[in-house]
């Protein structure tokens, strides 16, 4: 089960099926509708995007390893490594589901890359506030590197918008596909095993055993990732 500072929650039961209630303007319940809200646990529908592996027979989603959730949107991490999400993706949520559009989904889409592909070999998800981050391993080292996408005000998508360098400043940046978090130094951030997400900021922990950060610096995380000083 999981809630950020949205008002909706998500769950992933014993067959591995998906859950939402509570607040759903958006859609983030996934049911199909949105501006309601939701009192009870509902199935997360499936949607069209995804293929019948992960769709019950009843069409609801599946085969999922892992949920969270935003302020306004919902994430699923799927056991062939792919990632799909739902609910608010327009106007002030604008680039939050990561599927390439700022329209607000309904039911799970999937999200994409630089070239409009679904990202894969997605080993963790976790969610802010307003922006999503993976750990993708593509070569199953037990390490990889991070990815995020949404909201980047403040640092904290770790990178400008389309990945090429560090954000110049805390000005507000809609990524709407998602892109490697960067160093400090502008290389790709690598050799990552975990992360985290505050509503406001990221972390990743190396292999080395180094704890990264970026995001609000008024919390004592940096825009552009580091180690931090304590």
């Amino acid at each position: 089960i999981n809630s950020n500072t949205g008002q909706s929650l998500i769950a992933l039961d014993t067959t591995n099926t998906v859950w939402c209630w509570g607040y759903n303007g958006n859609g983030q319940v996934g049911n199909g509708v949105s501006g309601t809200v939701e009192t009870t646990p509902t199935r997360v529908l499936a949607g069209s995007q995804v293929g019948s592996h992960f769709k019950t027979t009843d069409g609801y989603l599946t085969n999922a390893k892992y949920v969270c959730t935003g302020n306004s949107n919902s994430f699923a991490l799927l056991d062939d490594g792919t990632v799909v999400s739902w609910g608010g993706n327009s106007g002030n949520c604008a680039g939050q589901l990561g599927d390439g559009t700022i329209v607000d989904k309904l039911t799970p889409v999937f999200v994409r890359n630089a070239n409009n592909t679904p990202i894969s070999k997605v080993t963790k998800l976790v969610a802010g506030d307003n922006v999503c981050y993976a750990l993708i391993d593509y070569y199953s080292l037990g390490y990889g590197t991070v990815v995020s996408w949404g909201n980047g005000q403040n640092g904290i998508l770790g990178r400008d918008l389309y990945g090429s360098k560090n954000p110049a400043n805390s000005a507000t940046v809609q990524s709407s596909n998602a892109y490697s978090v960067l160093f400090a130094d502008n290389s790709v951030m690598n050799n990552i095993v975990q992360i985290a997400a505050g509503d406001v900021f990221g972390m990743a922990l190396d292999n080395q055993g180094y704890l990264w950060t970026w995001g609000l610096g008024a919390w004592k995380f940096s825009a552009n990732p580091r180690r931090p000083n304590f």
